[in-house]
């Protein structure tokens, strides 16, 4: 009787080896982990920031609302009236997750009134940068 043997080539080994780890993390909960890469201020935040929030929260003073910059790291970090928009390296500490992500029509950003809504990738990058300790970068004209 011959014994059929199964050959262990270099591809297999790999689908192998990555179907475990796959399989490990999504068995630990991991499988929403934040993305490895480095969420850039300028590059992935300042651009949803300027579509989104500067009417609001940006640089001009006499359109600002609730007296909050979320363009310079000093007033994004600072604590207004209890409320901190953004505490590096803890999403959910960070009230600007809480108003990114909540249903209550009083108290989602951007208000609906501007029609202006974030995507859930857009939502995910602040989520990111923020556990990667929201740095903020210098803007260069």
């Amino acid at each position: 009787m011959k014994t059929q043997r199964f050959a262990l080539t270099w591809p297999r080994l790999v689908a192998l080896a990555t179907a475990a780890h796959l399989s490990s993390l999504l068995a630990e909960g991991q499988g929403n982990a934040p993305s490895p890469r480095q969420i850039s201020f300028n590059r992935d935040i300042r651009p949803i920031l300027s579509d989104n929030c500067h009417s609001c929260h940006g640089p001009d003073k006499n359109r600002r609302k609730g007296k909050l910059r979320l363009d310079v790291a000093e007033d994004a970090y600072a604590d207004h009236e209890g409320h901190i928009p953004i505490v590096p390296g803890k999403p959910e500490e960070s009230d600007l997750l809480r108003r990114i992500t909540t249903t209550d029509p009083d108290d989602v950003m951007p208000p609906p009134k501007t029609g202006k809504k974030l995507s859930p990738d857009q939502v995910r990058l602040f989520k990111d940068w923020i556990a990667q300790g929201a740095k903020y970068e210098v803007f260069f004209f």
